[in-house]
């Protein structure tokens, strides 16, 4: 729908086209009895499902009076069409301004205040933006101080009433790429509270680091960098950045929603230095004990991943660790070094030998017996049984405990575990050598978008689902709930080491 200046809407006059998108354009309208302007947003294509979501827009924005949200106070009938009537704000976008201007540190904080007061208040009323992004804020210049003001909740999602299945589609990215949580990507009406906090980590990261967090040639790119944390760490673009907003950012970057930041209020004091509430902080497993190593699974290679908050509080210590018989009392100190314990079992059996004589030396000589066997099993156990072994007691003085592999750490040491792959046990006697088994190379294969079921077949007729995968190319078979199905011969090129992210859209016919 185009719009003339002078021409009559209703009780408003055009004045100018003041902004367009690619569903809906925003004109200068004036009151034609109180000569006040106004923002008229009409659509720009007349189809149903866009009208209807302009009208939610609306609704929804009209229930939120708040200094720092556009209000809507009307709505029009432009053609046929529904248009909102809105608040004139004078000024540019956040995005328009970022492009030529780089705002000193407490005045980018300040900005991005108003925007965090004005998400705090939809959050309240249950209402999720799910598209927040710096073209969706409004600065205004009135007073001669930039005020944010944020606008555009056309895909905002109310909490307590059940989305229409027009409005969101299970599997189905809704939002603009560079700001979408990784939970949007994946699914757009799974999303809650946490996936514009995420949104908010990027415009922070923007307004202090000069720069977008998540930057690729395309949009599965960005995707990618999105859903594996890939983005440069703050404090290489700004060394002085304060240390409150450099936790904020990793904190609402975290790609797992259950470790982000969970919500406006707790990213408020994040920012204001007072950390997270032990209510509001993110559960995180400790770091894993020296002598209990482990092996994580093999993850896809990335630049860099996400830091891990560092305000997240320390779990207790291991409670496995303790002693496990009833009455009796762990060891208020460490145990003592190996080679300690050795010399004082060789001064007992020595003073036994001259004290008690023949009958002291061959008890002396079966405990020395007893104390090699039980070390050398305690070296031939796996890891799980050594973290069971127990601490000494006070109440056995005779029986200390047996000392752990001279290559395992003890708990008093405070190095961190060697992520080294501890080489395998020596044989038993007698047993023959065998060649360790090399596993072929592989090429990861991720799959997105709203296909039902996804299948790649190789060059043989194999059929395979989306994973680690041999090198090779594969055709790529696809279908949707909706029973189509789409098939690509030659598709997917899988490379020894790489990752091969695809999205297929039923829409679109295509896996790309």
């Amino acid at each position: 729908m185009d719009l003339r200046p002078g021409q009559a809407v209703d009780r408003y006059t055009v004045v100018d086209k003041i902004g367009s998108g690619g569903m809906a354009e925003v004109y200068r309208v004036r009151h034609n009895t109180l000569g006040t302007d106004h923002a008229l947003k009409v659509l720009s294509l007349n189809v149903p499902a866009i009208r209807d979501r302009l009208i939610q827009e609306g609704r929804v924005q009209a229930l939120l009076q708040h200094p720092h949200i556009v209000p809507v106070t009307d709505v029009l009938d432009v053609q046929g069409s529904p248009g909102l009537l809105m608040q004139l704000v004078k000024g540019p976008s956040l995005e328009e301004w970022l492009r030529s201007n780089r705002p000193p540190m407490d005045e980018a904080l300040r900005i991005f205040a108003g925007i965090l007061s004005a998400l705090t208040e939809a959050h309240r009323l249950e209402i999720v933006h799910r598209d927040l992004k710096p073209g969706n804020v409004m600065l205004s210049t009135q007073s001669g101080v930039l005020e944010p003001k944020v606008t555009d909740f056309g895909l905002a999602k109310l909490l307590v009433e059940q989305t229409s299945p027009t409005q969101t589609r299970t599997g189905l990215p809704m939002g603009t790429p560079a700001y979408m949580s990784p939970e949007q990507i994946t699914d757009a009406k799974g999303v809650d509270r946490r996936t514009d906090i995420f949104a908010l980590g990027c415009i922070l990261y923007e307004l202090t680091c000069g720069q977008m967090a998540f930057i690729g040639a395309n949009t599965l790119e960005v995707w990618s960098a999105v859903t594996g944390g890939d983005y440069a760490p703050p404090r290489t673009l700004v060394p002085d950045l304060p240390e409150p907003v450099v936790q904020a950012i990793q904190g609402c970057l975290q790609p797992q929603r259950d470790l982000r930041i969970p919500s406006c209020e707790a990213l408020a004091a994040v920012l204001a230095g007072r950390g997270l509430s032990p209510s509001d902080a993110p559960t995180i497993a400790p770091p894993a004990r020296p002598n209990r190593p482990t092996l994580a699974p093999p993850q896809p290679s990335v630049v860099q991943r996400a830091a891990s908050p560092t305000f997240a509080p320390l779990e207790p210590d291991d409670p496995s660790l303790a002693p496990a018989r009833p009455g009796v009392a762990a060891a208020s100190e460490p145990p003592k070094p190996a080679t300690a314990r050795w010399w004082l079992l060789l001064l007992l059996v020595l003073a036994g030998l001259g004290l008690l004589g023949l009958t002291a030396a061959f008890a002396g000589g079966g405990l020395l017996a007893w104390w090699a066997a039980r070390t050398r099993d305690m070296e031939q156990a796996p890891p799980s049984e050594i973290a069971q072994v127990e601490p000494a007691t006070v109440q056995e003085p005779l029986a200390p405990p047996p000392a752990p592999p001279a290559d395992t750490p003890s708990r008093s040491q405070a190095s961190p575990p060697s992520p080294a792959i501890e080489p395998p046990a020596a044989p038993e006697d007698g047993a023959t050598d065998e060649p360790a088994v090399v596993s072929p190379p592989t090429g990861l294969v991720v799959v997105l978008g709203d296909a039902s079921s996804v299948v790649l077949i190789d060059a043989r007729g194999g059929r395979h689902a989306p994973g680690r995968l041999p090198p090779g190319t594969y055709d790529i078979e696809a279908s949707f709930s909706s029973g189509a199905t789409i098939h690509q011969p030659d598709r997917v090129r899988v490379r020894a080491g790489a990752t091969t992210t695809l999205k297929c859209v039923e829409l679109m016919e295509t896996c790309n």
